[in-house]
């Protein structure tokens, strides 16, 4: 839902911490990837961007960040073992 809703890329989404959702306005800040087992910084100036994300999708990520076990590097998704 998270990608279909902000037109964020599979990595970028891979790459999100929960530091980088900013609920006030309801946006996350992509500014990193996460691809074939790697980090990196995005490729650009403009990757690095804000991304609105609207209030549906906020309320349902409120939802997962309670259920999502909580984990060393702070992602959203994480793996089984809590990591990437």
């Amino acid at each position: 839902m998270l990608a279909a809703m902000s037109g964020a890329r599979q990595g970028e989404v891979l790459g999100l911490k929960w530091d980088d959702i900013i609920w006030q306005t309801r946006q996350m800040h992509i500014q990193r990837t996460f691809n074939n087992e790697k980090w990196f910084d995005t490729k650009t100036a403009t990757s690095n961007r804000k991304v609105d994300i609207g209030q549906t999708t906020t309320s349902e990520l409120k939802k997962w960040k309670l259920a999502c076990s909580p984990n060393d590097l702070d992602l959203f998704f994480p793996n089984e073992s809590g990591s990437r």
